[in-house]
């Protein structure tokens, strides 16, 4: 099955309307954080027990915030906390909140030492270095650095736990899409960057042979611009560099502009 045939058949499953249910006395519990199986005989209902399940789960819409925020709250105190015995939890747990609230951007610490001077925090530095060291050791984050230069570019380790930090889940989803490619990347190739020098490549190799740039739409004769000179900064920084821009959707009249560019969700499903 090629890339747009299996696109077709998920976005039909995920689309199609589940069956009508009606409701058991028998309810599988929710909420367990465990695997739930089912048992029975042939024919006795225990496909629609599921559906009305995932019809019951579809209903804990406010709930997936919080879901989110135990996971990152155990990697939180698991992975760094306990881990490097930290004595400032809420300012171990603020930085975490600064960083998937801020994924695939530049990481400024004089300006976030400045930030939580502003929210009451005393802390040095040093001691923001010495944390962000700590999430980075955790994999957490990632911490890119540019090109022969500061500042570094910082991604968190999986962009769906955002929503457990932030309110609005379409906020940044050029931010999320540039995390994503990365984090696909970064388990092919040990060492990525970023350039930035009149306008920016989101991710290259260490020589610049290869590099990535993300868009969430191009919708618009503005961004087909800036996304037309940010390959043509890419091609220009090696001899024979190859360039791939990646995008969630595109207007058909706009996508000429740039015939090498490519959905991301095809990208991703790539071998």
């Amino acid at each position: 099955m090629n890339s747009d045939n299996l696109k077709g058949v998920l976005q039909q499953f995920v689309s199609r309307p589940l069956p009508r249910c009606r409701g058991r006395e028998l309810e599988l519990p929710l909420g367990t954080g465990k695997v739930i199986g089912l048992a029975g005989v042939r024919r006795s209902g225990k496909t629609f027990l599921f559906f009305h399940t995932i019809q019951r789960l579809l209903a804990e819409e406010a709930l997936r915030p919080l879901i989110l925020g135990e996971y990152a709250s155990l990697m939180l105190y698991r992975d760094v906390v306990e881990r490097y015995g930290v004595r400032n939890e809420a300012l171990m747990r603020e930085m975490l909140r600064f960083a998937f609230r801020n994924t695939a951007s530049l990481l400024n610490v004089s300006k976030l030492h400045r930030d939580f001077a502003s929210l009451g925090f005393s802390v040095s530095k040093n001691t923001l270095h010495e944390y962000l060291g700590y999430m980075e050791d955790s994999f957490l984050i990632f911490l890119l650095r540019k090109q022969a230069h500061n500042p570094k570019k910082m991604h968190v380790m999986d962009p769906g736990l955002v929503a457990a930090f932030q309110g609005n889940p379409d906020r940044d989803v050029g931010h999320k899409l540039e995390t994503a490619v990365f984090l696909h990347l970064r388990r092919r190739h040990r060492e990525l960057f970023y350039h930035a020098n009149g306008g920016e490549v989101n991710l290259c190799n260490e020589d610049g042979t290869a590099f990535w740039n993300s868009c969430w739409s191009l919708s618009d004769p503005a961004t087909v611009a800036r996304e037309q000179a940010a390959m043509t900064l890419g091609n220009s920084r090696a001899k024979n560099a190859t360039g791939q821009l990646l995008y969630h959707e595109c207007a058909p009249a706009l996508r000429t502009a740039l015939p090498s560019a490519k959905p991301a969700w095809r990208w991703l499903l790539e071998p």
